[in-house]
């Protein structure tokens, strides 16, 4: 490629992508010191036509002036230049050093589509939604979002939000450019990528919700691995069905170990993507405070079966979404193992009798006529590391029977009390206790009419049958002082049948 410069500074260098319309290069600011690389974005409208090139202007200055106000955030790239020469345009954009996620997911998976672990999905998902947060106040609509315009800067690795459009919206211009009776020229601007982009999108009608489902997308891709496109989707409702996907099959020598993600985790994208826009999070901060309400376990739900068998027996709960054993309660078992044992040693090496000893909550060992004892350590978790812990009771709800249940919950713990309900059904509850409040869960996964999270009080009309959840649990405000200091609390509970309000009305004359 002949190295063209264009307003006397830009030296193109290499090409990087190219449309009908339009195309990519990466350039060298020859008026700078260094002659540091930036990008150069070539709007090329496709017609002559006077009220072509008067609208292509129009898109183009006004794109420029909202790339010049989000470029003052840190993760979006800065407008360094626009021009146009030859009735050309031209965007000059800073250069974003790094890898993009699409990349990022081929590299770990080395060439092929590879699941991205949950953990790293959470950090993709509060990034950007923090990003999005600042681009949403400004009243602009990013369109576009995909793994391939979220990029990773290689010098603190931060993710980098770029391409808002403005070569899109020039190129349906030329397609969708109609001229009236008054000379007005009058077009439709629809951009985005198929999979990414919701139904309303693509009728040229998008919304704010419209970036929260290219984001939720974007993290059920990483999740499953797969294309939005290869995701199906109900035939009556068309939303997607994707949760049985987001899980990771690993044989490890005899061993079968099965992924699953989190069911908070789970039921905030549900929501993300679902097909109508009002039924997503409206806002990017709004989806953020859901993601901050569920319980997102720091390690993955496994399940090991050894590998030629029997199969092991299985606890059934009541509920859609089944809780994992907790972590908690396996370190607490495995320090009593390991004390009972080093008791059983010490005793083998003086026959003497000894005194009863006691197996406390913390295991030690209390022998005073033993001098060669020492003791077991006792190690204190550091809260703020502890995995989550998820327990699960049922709940007999009875119509117009009263319910209480009092108990302790600790900072790491999550408590779900799972009912049976029926559409129609009236659910009144209350839960009292220092920094506790209670999401409740419809059979959907999703919290009862959409607002029943973090509450501490709830008196409403159940809308389907099925399974509920009073999920209980800390605020994230509540400060942490011990993983073994319990937080009193007293949850109250009663369902009534809805009696449906009755008008009469007079006889008809």
């Amino acid at each position: 490629m002949t190295a063209k410069v264009l307003d006397g500074r830009y030296k193109l260098i290499k090409a990087l992508g190219a449309g009908g319309f339009g195309r990519t290069y990466i350039a060298r600011d020859m008026r700078r010191p260094g002659t540091p690389p930036c990008v150069v974005k070539h709007l090329q409208p496709a017609s002559n036509d006077p009220n072509f090139v008067r609208e292509a202007r129009r898109l183009f200055n006004t794109e420029a002036e909202t790339l010049e106000k989000l470029g003052n955030h840190d993760q979006i790239p800065q407008l360094l230049a626009y021009f146009e020469e030859e009735e050309q345009f031209y965007l000059v954009q800073e250069f974003i050093e790094g890898r993009s996620l699409h990349d990022e997911i081929l590299l770990k998976g080395n060439g092929t589509e590879q699941k991205l672990s949950e953990l790293e999905v959470m950090s993709m998902l509060r990034d950007i939604l923090n990003v999005l947060d600042f681009v949403h106040s400004e009243g602009v609509i990013h369109r576009d979002l995909k793994p391939d315009n979220i990029i990773r800067r290689a010098k603190d690795k931060k993710l980098v939000l770029i391409d808002f459009g403005a070569v899109k919206a020039i190129q349906e211009v030329s397609t969708q450019l109609e001229t009236g009776s008054s000379g007005e020229s009058r077009f439709t601007v629809t951009i985005g990528t198929p999979g990414y982009m919701p139904s309303e999108q693509s009728m040229g009608r998008p919304n704010f919700t419209s970036d929260i489902y290219g984001l939720g997308m974007i993290a059920i891709h990483a999740l499953t691995g797969l294309e939005p496109t290869e995701i199906p989707t109900d035939p009556i409702t068309g939303e997607l069905i994707w949760r049985d996907r987001a899980k990771v099959t690993n044989l490890s020598g005899n061993l079968c170990q099965e992924i699953k993600i989190s069911s908070g985790l789970a039921m905030v994208l549900t929501r993300m993507v679902r097909y109508q826009s009002a039924q997503r999070y409206q806002s990017a901060k709004e989806t953020l405070q859901a993601l901050s309400a569920f319980v997102v376990n720091h390690e993955p739900q496994t399940k090991k079966i050894l590998m030629g068998t029997s199969t092991p027996s299985t606890r059934v709960v009541k509920s859609q979404n089944r809780s994992a054993e907790t972590a908690s309660g396996l370190l607490i078992g495995g320090l009593v193992i390991l004390g009972a044992s080093t008791i059983l040693y010490l005793n083998s090496l003086n026959k003497a009798p000894q005194p009863p000893v006691i197996v406390d909550s913390i295991p030690k060992v209390e022998s005073p006529n033993t001098p060669t004892t020492v003791p077991i350590p006792i190690v204190t978790p550091d809260p703020s590391l502890v995995t989550p812990s998820t327990f699960s009771q049922s709940l007999d709800m009875q119509l117009g029977q009263p319910i209480i249940k009092e108990g302790g919950l600790k900072p790491n713990q999550v408590l779900n009390y799972i009912f049976e309900g029926k559409e129609g059904q009236k659910l009144t509850t209350n839960v009292s206790g220092d920094g506790l409040s209670m999401t409740i869960l419809a059979p959907t996964g999703e919290p009862v009419n959409g607002i029943a999270i973090a509450v501490s009080s709830w008196d409403g009309t159940l809308e389907f049958t099925g399974s509920y959840q009073i999920q209980l649990k800390l605020n994230s405000t509540t400060p942490i002082t011990s993983t073994t200091q319990d937080s009193k609390y007293s949850l109250s509970a009663i369902l009534n049948q809805d009696i449906p309000r009755v008008i009469d009305l007079p006889p008809s004359q």
